[in-house]
């Protein structure tokens, strides 16, 4: 049935071919030259995903291997990379690129789901195309379709996810259609953490879906704790079989990722919205130097800051296994400072936090805030493919202002518009604004989700505007 509206509609065929046209002639064409490597299929996380659904296969365990390592990653993407590792009898070499053509097809699959969804939305066919050309354009879906990596994989179940939700608001009794949405987000929670509120807000949406105050209770419930009752298998999982309860996950199986790594990460966030150049100074051992607020109000704090800049080039386990490091690898079995270099970075994180809040809880923030919006380069910036590449990013940052006037303009006429708002405002605060490790170390992958949420309002508001220029066009002949 749905091949037979594909077929019917050509400028819907148009947006398929021009995205597989586009999918396809990035990973034979530009895939190695934009990520500057021979093999596109893998970047620098895959070997984690891998490894722990390799460990569960074959060994019985969840687990990147190490001490902790049962909470390095989240189980979405490992489960469904372990298909094709099953399917490909074991053997990674072909598997890879299976999981990643696999990812490709997937994605312009999406293409038919986004002007589905949108029609649904809002029962607008120009709309939906409109969408359709986006997202079958969009080059930061595009780049990632060839890596091993979780996103395109998660963006497939937010849209399924939200199909199955419209699908509810057309049929108000149908109470499987929660249950299916909610299962599908919660495997997207479990696939990509930042897509967590997202549920609650579809949740907070349905309380105003009708005048009924008692049956929208009653829905919202209902999805609610579907979510969680599939969410907290994770939870419950880290809780019974090893006594901790983490409900999303942590980096402490990451032997590059040990408590000296993460307590300057969190000191230079405090500081500063990069951790470069302090951080390639650090395990090239050249001459380390932040903003003169990072030294603090007393010559202690900047001392203490000196010696664990010192200590970290010379003896920090965590960064050792850094790439590029300019000595040997600390080995586990070999003493390190890491405990005296946490200690040190907290310490004068601390007293920075408490003698300059406007710095961490405003100026901060709001530089996190403006480089994920209005990011314009790439970091390796060298060669003229990726000077090409980095002026996309003017383009998304056009769809992402596109896409909040859309949505502000569709306030209470449209549940899209309280879905993307909240999301946005939710997935950028986090990021951007938060404390907790890894938050303030902006990815735009990162806000992926949010801002394919942004492409419907932007399609009404592009459907909108094109409406009202052809008319005034009819005025003028």
């Amino acid at each position: 049935m749905w091949i037979n509206k594909i077929k019917s509609n050509k400028y819907l065929i148009l947006a398929l071919l021009i995205g597989a046209i586009l999918r396809f002639g990035f990973i034979v064409f530009g895939a190695e030259v934009y990520f500057n490597r021979p093999n596109i299929f893998i970047d620098g996380d895959t070997w984690a995903w891998q490894n722990c659904i390799e460990n569960l296969i074959n060994n019985g365990e969840f687990t990147v291997g190490g001490e902790n390592g049962q909470f390095s990653r989240m189980p979405g993407y490992p489960y469904f990379m372990g298909i094709f590792y099953l399917l490909c009898n074991k053997n990674w070499e072909i598997a890879i690129p299976a999981i990643c053509w696999t990812q490709t097809i997937l994605d312009i699959f999406c293409i038919y789901l986004m002007y589905l969804l949108t029609l649904k939305i809002f029962k607008k066919q120009k709309i939906a195309l409109i969408a359709s050309f986006i997202y079958a354009t969009y080059p930061f879906i595009i780049v990632w379709n060839p890596v091993a990596y979780s996103e395109q994989f998660s963006i497939f179940l937010v849209i399924c996810a939200l199909i199955f939700f419209y699908k509810f608001i057309e049929k108000n009794n149908s109470v499987a259609y929660l249950v299916i949405t909610a299962i599908i987000l919660a495997l997207a929670g479990l696939t990509r953490p930042q897509l967590i509120p997202l549920a609650g807000i579809l949740c907070f949406v349905l309380l105003f879906q009708s005048k009924k105050l008692i049956e929208n209770l009653k829905n919202s419930f209902i999805l609610g704790i579907s979510f969680i009752i599939v969410f907290s298998l994770w939870p419950l999982r880290n809780y019974v079989n090893h006594d901790r309860l983490i409900v999303t996950k942590n980096a402490d199986g990451f032997l590059n990722w040990q408590e000296d790594v993460i307590s300057f990460m969190q000191f230079t966030y405090a500081v500063k919205s990069e951790w470069d150049p302090q951080y390639t100074s650090i395990i090239k051992n050249q001459k380390t130097t932040y903003p003169k607020i990072a030294y603090g109000n007393n010559k202690e704090d900047s001392l203490k800051l000196e010696e664990a800049i010192y200590l970290a080039k010379n003896c920090g386990a965590g960064f050792s296994r850094k790439v590029g490091y300019w000595k040997n690898i600390i080995h586990e079995n070999e003493e390190n400072c890491n405990d005296e270099i946490s200690k040190l970075f907290n310490e004068i994180r601390e007293n920075h936090i408490k003698n300059n809040p406007f710095n961490f809880y405003i100026y901060v923030p709001f530089k996190n805030l403006k480089k994920a919006i209005f990011k314009s380069q790439l970091y390796d910036n060298k060669s003229i493919y990726r000077k090409i590449g980095s002026l996309l990013f003017y383009w998304r940052t056009i769809l992402i202002l596109i896409g909040l006037i859309g949505a502000f303009t569709l306030i209470k006429k449209n549940k899209i518009s309280y879905i993307s708002l909240l999301y946005f405002g939710s997935v950028y605060s986090i990021l951007c604004f938060g404390t907790s490790p890894f938050m303030r170390n902006i990815e735009i992958r990162y806000f992926l989700p949010a801002d394919i949420l942004l492409i419907f309002p932007a399609s009404f508001l592009l459907y909108k505007f094109s409406k009202k220029t052809l008319a005034q066009e009819k005025n003028i002949f």
